[in-house]
């Protein structure tokens, strides 16, 4: 019988399987729907494809330019708003976490609890969505510059006035989000930016 669309490559896919629902073989690069989970030119276990959102209009609002990185959680994409063309840091939550509704409601209450922060010294977010398709995300500011990581490895050692600056100012922002009720759950350097102009 004639194969599914879950089972054919992209390239010969129908037109509408949401692009961040793509698998793909990281041996022959071949691309597949959500459905097929290996590949079945070589065997391979398929993974999501991170990629594939690049280029794509969320909402028809969030063009996505490219990818910033990927966690455990899901992956940061950098965007660009169509009407307003203000940059954007888009996070959207691993598809695998999505369907899971747990998972869900842990997203959407961390992203509504971090909304009502306003603080110097955190990342602002604009938006929390969800998509017909199943995609959740959040839309949050996009920081230019370098994570605390980057910045260790070339530095190896800040001075001690600079790295209690440094402290002070995460901990600030760490107490305001305590009292709105976020709890990051996912302090790390590269989860810490530096601005060029000092601010954290």
């Amino acid at each position: 019988g004639a194969q599914g669309a879950d089972s054919l490559p992209v390239s010969t896919m129908a037109r509408g399987t949401p692009a961040a629902l793509l698998r793909i073989c990281m041996k022959c690069r071949s691309r597949y729907g959500p459905a097929v989970r290996v590949c079945p030119a070589d065997g391979e276990v398929l993974v999501e494809d991170p990629a594939a959102l690049v280029g794509e209009t969320l909402d028809g609002l969030y063009q996505i330019e490219g990818l910033l990185g990927k966690g455990a959680m899901g992956t940061v994409y950098l965007a660009r708003h169509t009407l307003l063309q203000d940059r954007v840091a888009i996070k959207v939550l691993a598809s695998h976490l999505s369907a899971n509704p747990e998972f869900l409601k842990r997203f959407l209450r961390e992203g509504r609890a971090a909304r009502a922060i306003h603080h110097p010294n955190a990342m602002t977010v604009h938006e929390l969505r969800t998509t017909s398709d199943g995609l959740a995300y959040m839309v949050l500011e996009y920081i230019e510059g370098r994570n605390l990581r980057e910045e260790l490895t070339e530095r190896r050692a800040f001075p001690l006035s600079e790295a209690l600056d440094l402290v002070a100012k995460l901990a600030s922002a760490l107490d305001d989000a305590h009292e709105q009720g976020a709890v990051h759950r996912d302090i790390k350097p590269e989860n810490v930016m530096l601005r060029s102009d000092g601010w954290v």
